[in-house]
């Protein structure tokens, strides 16, 4: 999956490989308390339940002598009726993602992300493009950790339907001529939500799109609307894939679209984001 990224060390780990890990007892004392691998993907997995969620794809892996955990979900909500397009075969045109992370050595907190776009490095680097929290092994974590996990995933379903509803959005609002097109691929090169050497590749991808190929060659997704153009950038990230910094890119390309379909101030010259 690409949101999990391992080249610091780390290798793949099946379910069954995470749940085999054991905590030393010698590693535990009045002050520190690890959490198994095993028991903090159990207990956000079950938050997911809660809130009618469940993971589609998985990705597990495992470093500094099984110490250290990596893993990376791909997240639906089980309601088929929740907002979310389909393509012609009754797939979701996008997804949501979680990302977990643990330590038993004393360097790395219980923590979680979850967002559209996450990224997951053994090298430490950690993002959700939405919600993000850790909580250190000291004493009480296996006591409060439940009721964390809970509080901070309270906001997926207004987040998920606010997308929901951006997307809605971008579905009606058309991007009126070339110039307009043309405008919005220089902002997006400035403000860094595309690359240079991406932005031909945008183009053609809009060419189908607007010809009724669609882009990557899915007809449900054309047409000259804003959610065309974002699955135009999708689609060329998708097949162009630099997870270290796409999140970022996706953050910066969705802030862009929103003010250009009016569910934010206009850029001004000069103006910056990130």
């Amino acid at each position: 999956m690409n949101g999990l990224m391992l080249h610091c060390g780390a290798s793949h780990a099946t379910w069954d490989d995470v749940c085999s890990v054991v905590v030393e007892d010698s590693l535990t004392s009045d002050t520190y308390t690890p959490v198994p691998h095993a028991t903090l993907v159990n207990q956000v997995l079950e938050v997911l339940d809660d809130f009618n969620l469940w993971v589609v794809e998985e990705a597990h892996a495992l470093m500094k002598r099984k110490q250290r955990y990596f893993g990376y979900f791909k997240i639906r909500n089980r309601n088929h009726n929740c907002g979310v397009p389909t393509d012609s075969d009754g797939n979701n045109i996008y997804d949501f993602t979680l990302g977990i992370r643990n330590g038993h050595d004393g360097q790395v907190p219980a923590s979680a992300v979850f967002g559209q776009s996450c990224f997951v490095c053994d090298n430490m680097a950690f993002y959700g493009d939405m919600m993000q929290f850790s909580r250190r092994h000291t004493r009480n974590v296996l006591r409060d950790l439940p009721r964390v996990i809970y509080d901070n995933f309270t906001q997926l379903h207004d987040y998920m339907e606010g997308v929901n509803e951006r997307y809605g959005v971008y579905n009606d609002n058309a991007v009126k001529d070339s110039t307009a097109f043309n405008d919005i691929l220089i902002t997006a090169l400035r403000y860094q939500a595309v690359t240079a050497t991406h932005i031909p590749h945008v183009i053609r991808e809009w060419d189908r799109s607007i010809s009724g190929e669609g882009p990557g060659g899915h007809p449900e997704l054309s047409g000259n609307s804003y959610w065309s153009l974002l699955n135009c950038f999708t689609e060329v990230a998708k097949n162009r894939p630099s997870p270290a910094v796409q999140p970022a890119r996706t953050s910066r390309l969705t802030k862009l679209l929103d003010q250009y379909v009016g569910l934010t101030p206009q850029l001004t010259s000069g103006g910056n984001f990130s």
